[in-house]
This record gives structure tokens, C-alpha cells and sequence, in this order.
């Protein structure tokens, strides 16, 4: 099982190398896919012995069970990340990477209403304040898919990898 990890508290694998979350029925076509470095051996051993792990996410169905952490918690080391350019809405838990992203979500799902009208220059509207913070620490668990959402860190030493200033 060297390749991988089991994060106990929130009951998912983690692949070392890729630093993201692995389900159990996916692991032996990820570690085909992503480590070719690694024998049919190595992989069926591999998959033996996460096989036999107790109580983590098998199957994207089970991930419909899965939450993310609602408060700020301290970054998961084992994670990819921490980025610190998540845009969290004010309203809810919901972070994402990308203005597009952020906007669609509060115009859906909190009836917020662009001031800034396409073809008007910043001079003609007043000054206004999004209904998001930006600049915000964050991680996800899964790389893309049911579960992928990003979740808010917090950074216990600015020296981490990534972090801004190093």
C-alpha cells in the first residue's frame, strides 16, 4: 500500500504521489493509468490490501454521503494545496477557483444580480462589494467528479509549500 494513505477522519484513500483522494473500486485502473512505473503485481497487491480496508468510499454512489468539512480546518498536509485564490461565498459554504464560477453559483443559488451591466466602464457604477471573499485558503479532496468540491483551510505556518511569501 505504499503508494497510497488512508486519511481516517474522513474515510478516503489519498494517493502519495498524486495528492488527491482515490475511491477503492478505482485504484487499480489509477494506478494503471497514472503510476505505468508500478508491476501488475505491485497493482493487484495494491488492491488486495485496500480491498480490505474497513469503511472508506468504495464507489462514486457512496460519495453521495460524503461531506466536506463546513468549518475552516487546518490544511491536510497529504492534500494537493493549499491554494490562495479561493472565492468563498458569503452566504454558504461554496468555494470556488474562478470568478465565472463564483458568480453563476450566487446568481443561482442566492438571486444576486450583476451591478456591473456588460459594455459599461468601472467609471459609471459605484463602488460595490462582491458577495464573496477572494484570497481564501483552500484544498479539495477529489480532483474532479462527485466530491470535488474545495473546502476552506486554514494555514497554522506561513511556511508551507505554496504558500504565499515562499
Amino acid at each position: 500500500m505504499d503508494p497510497c494513505k488512508v486519511l481516517q477522519p474522513h474515510g478516503v484513500l489519498i494517493c502519495k504521489s498524486c495528492r488527491y483522494a482515490c475511491l477503492i473500486q478505482e485504484v487499480t485502473n489509477h494506478l494503471r493509468t497514472k503510476h505505468r512505473h508500478l508491476s501488475a503485481q505491485q497493482r493487484a497487491t495494491i488492491q488486495k490490501a485496500v480491498g480490505r480496508l474497513p469503511s472508506l468510499f468504495h464507489n462514486q454512489d457512496s460519495l453521495n454521503f460524503f461531506t466536506l468539512p463546513a468549518c475552516p480546518v487546518p490544511a491536510i498536509l497529504d492534500l494537493a494545496g493549499p491554494h490562495f485564490d479561493g472565492l468563498k461565498c458569503d452566504r454558504c459554504q461554496y468555494i470556488a477557483r474562478q470568478d465565472r464560477l463564483t458568480q453563476e453559483h450566487c446568481r443561482i443559488a442566492h438571486d444576486w444580480v450583476n451591478p456591473r451591466k456588460p459594455g459599461r466602464t468601472t467609471r459609471e457604477i459605484p463602488a460595490f462589494s462582491n458577495p464573496w471573499r477572494s484570497g481564501v485558503p483552500c484544498q479539495r479532496f477529489f480532483s474532479s467528479r462527485r466530491a470535488s468540491g474545495w473546502f476552506e483551510v486554514i494555514i497554522p505556518d506561513a511556511s508551507l509549500p505554496g504558500s504565499p511569501g515562499t
